[in-house]
């Protein structure tokens, strides 16, 4: 009876080490899988974030140009509008001369 007794002591201390050790396995596994969710989480943030810097350099390039020819447009335009005035100036003031001196203005 007495080695009955101690067979089943040695099988419930077995099943305790047993216990224990997949315990242990379990809150391994469990800790490696936060570590791995963490780690992809860090990964997906970062390309994300790298992502969104080229697209907003992408759109900020864009838009330089963009400001360049609608720079060189203005440009354009404002040199036609000075040559147009140019040609007739002269006429103008010719004009508001002859107004001025007959009182008309």
């Amino acid at each position: 009876m007495d080695a009955i007794i101690r067979h089943i002591i040695d099988i419930d201390s077995r099943a305790s080490i047993i216990l224990t050790g997949t315990e242990e396995r379990i809150n391994e596994a469990q800790r490696e899988a936060k570590e791995t969710i963490e780690k992809m989480k860090k990964d997906v943030l970062t390309e994300a974030e790298l992502k969104s810097r080229e697209l907003y350099d992408s759109a900020l390039e864009e838009a330089q140009r963009s400001a360049e020819v609608i720079k060189e447009e203005s440009k354009k335009e404002v040199q036609h509008i000075e040559e147009k005035f140019a040609v007739i100036r002269e006429s103008l003031e010719e004009k508001i001369f002859i107004q001025i001196i007959e009182g008309n203005i």
